[in-house]
């Protein structure tokens, strides 16, 4: 039984790592959409996702892709991450 276990645990530790990769993956395309549009577009469209989101996103972003961003977002919005 407890070697069933430790198969079961390591399948799900495997599987786990995977979706984190994948999620990472799936932000760093964000990031990167993000970075290719205009700043104007970006901060309506920043504006428009969850604020847990948004944060994180911009905690992800390299400082000038920031700058270009935050005139364009909710102040408290940016009041927030700040």
């Amino acid at each position: 039984q407890i070697k069933s276990l430790e198969e079961s645990k390591k399948r799900l530790d495997d599987s786990v790592k995977v979706k984190k990769q994948q999620q990472d993956e799936k932000q760093k395309k964000m990031i990167a959409v993000f970075k290719k549009m205009r700043p104007e577009q970006a901060g309506q469209l920043m504006d428009k996702l969850e604020e847990d989101k948004a944060i994180f996103l911009l905690n992800q972003m390299d400082t000038k892709t920031v700058s270009k961003l935050v005139p364009y977002l909710k102040q408290p919005r940016v009041v927030k991450w700040i």
